[in-house]
């Protein structure tokens, strides 16, 4: 699925459709994740039977660490479904009330109008799969931080 419908990265996204699909994409591959790092474990662990190599050891550690902890829901998901339900009764509502033309836009941290501002869901946005500006090191940010949001923490402990 192409992000074309999404905006530029650090902009807030519209609640909408394309964003409910693009929930539902990025948890699918996710889950899918878990599958191919099964069967990269099994080829690293055939190659680590047959070998016996350092490499073929910790790609088998690595992969079989990954297959685990996603097939049987050891890691939060950074997409859930739930998230999409919360998202999805706000972009069918039509009841909201805060302005004269409400327009729902998730930010990096909530769920706001993006006429009046008035905060209507608390909720991190996750990684969306859009192209960063910061290049390659946002590229490992992304891997690094496996879709979750990124936290801001404060020195002293404080929101």
């Amino acid at each position: 699925m192409s992000t074309r419908n999404l905006p530029a990265y650090p902009l807030p996204v519209p609640v909408d459709d394309h964003l409910l699909r693009r929930l539902s994409t990025m948890e699918e591959i996710w889950r899918q994740a878990g599958v191919i790092a099964l069967l990269l474990c099994a080829m690293f662990g055939f190659g680590l039977w047959s070998l016996g190599s350092g490499f073929l050891l910790g790609g088998f550690v690595t992969s079989g660490w990954t297959a685990v902890g996603r097939l049987l829901g050891l890691e939060p998901r950074p997409w859930t479904a739930e998230m999409a339900r919360q998202l999805k009764v706000i972009a069918d509502s039509d009841d909201i009330e805060c302005c004269d033309y409400p327009d729902m836009v998730w930010t990096h941290d909530s769920v706001r109008c993006s006429g009046c501002g008035t905060k209507h869901l608390d909720m991190l946005r996750p990684a969306l799969g859009r192209q960063r500006p910061d290049g390659a090191m946002g590229f490992v940010r992304v891997l690094i931080d496996d879709g979750h949001p990124h936290q801001e923490s404060s020195v002293d402990g404080s929101d």
